[in-house]
């Protein structure tokens, strides 16, 4: 057991406690209580006994087998996640992911007070905290569009890409030439700002189609699109490729504040730290780091950096949460501006 799973428990007690438990009992009654990003169409009746509690299993579209438990009774329930020592840890950490997952988001309780100061408070537990976390929890100082923007006007770019729109929020305030943006969601696509003095376009469609089919190269490209490993280093090894030589990408959500942020993509800033990690300690040909502000923001540039080494590196969260600083080489926000003022007198 890890010490995070504690956390997790004191967390969902302060949650559950806020929480309509005839809602949760009725959720919880009509949905499996784990589901993959696929929704289950058949299911296997095999099942695992733990204890005197029966998991059934299915599988995702990889063939990994997912468990399924049934609740009745959410007091009891609070009861056995508090007492688990039941050998196979992956039954048991769905079970505290699905009940966290439904009641974090699904009752936007993480808006809550008392739960925003929990969170706050394991920030600030850490050696780091004050210094390096909690100044990236907010943007009021300087945003991803500042930084985006900053760039554009520092090299004279012509041309930005945007992999992942939302709710255009960030899109709309970016200045350039030629602006293009891909997002497979067409809900929000009406709200695009049209100006006279730019070339917009925008495609709906996954950011894996859009590079397949893509023969255009960018000044700049910035990633937010779904914050998981695997799709976010996709997306990085495709921008490069349609990177313009002195081209910049921006990456965002590098810094997560605690476990929980980094553990539900989309919903939070999921694990794409993973794939800037992975950058940092393989490719010596790129110019690297992170500025802390407005949840981590990364920058990418053809150029040059000393791979980060360590015999012990691990794609964990506690092994990034003790070394996040130098893994990710973060830089202060006076530190970035610093450097760009020292660029532009070049």
């Amino acid at each position: 057991m890890i010490t995070l799973r504690n956390e997790i428990r004191d967390l969902l007690a302060i949650m559950l406690s806020k929480a309509d438990v005839a809602l949760i009992l009725d959720y919880l009654n009509r949905k499996p209580i784990f589901q993959s990003r696929d929704v289950f169409e058949t299911w296997s009746d095999d099942s695992m006994q733990l204890g005197d509690r029966r998991f059934y299993r299915n599988q995702d579209e990889s063939g990994n087998s997912i468990y399924f438990y049934g609740i009745k009774d959410v007091d009891e329930t609070v009861e056995f996640l508090k007492h688990i020592d039941y050998p196979d840890d992956e039954a048991v950490t769905l079970i505290e992911d699905s009940l966290f997952f439904f009641l974090y988001y699904n009752l936007s309780l993480k808006k809550d007070p008392e739960i925003s100061d929990y969170f706050n408070t394991l920030i600030k537990k850490s050696d780091i905290g004050e210094e390096w976390i909690m100044p990236s929890r907010s943007s009021s100082v300087l945003s991803r569009s500042d930084i985006i923007q900053g760039f554009i006007d520092r090299f004279e770019y012509k041309s930005y890409l945007e992999v992942g729109l939302a709710r255009l929020e960030n899109f709309n305030k970016i200045r350039c030439k030629n602006k293009a943006g891909i997002d497979p969601a067409k809900n929000d696509f009406n709200k695009c700002n049209l100006s006279q003095r730019e070339k917009i376009d925008l495609f709906h469609q996954k950011s894996d189609d859009f590079f397949r089919e893509n023969n255009e190269m960018y000044d700049i490209i910035f990633i937010d699109g779904f914050h998981e490993h695997q799709q976010c280093r996709r997306d990085v090894e495709n921008s490069l490729k349609f990177l313009n030589t002195s081209g910049t990408i921006i990456m965002h959500d590098l810094n997560p504040g605690h476990f929980i942020s980094q553990k539900f993509p989309p919903k939070s800033n999921g694990d794409v730290w993973k794939t800037f990690a992975e950058l940092r300690t393989t490719r010596q040909e790129l110019e690297m780091f992170t500025i802390c502000t407005d949840q981590g923001v990364g920058v990418i540039r053809r150029g040059d950096q000393t791979i980060y080494a360590d015999p012990d590196f691990e794609l964990s969260y506690e092994y990034f949460d003790k070394n996040r600083v130098k893994l990710m080489n973060m830089i202060s926000i006076k530190d970035f501006l610093e450097m760009m003022e020292m660029s532009s007198s070049d």
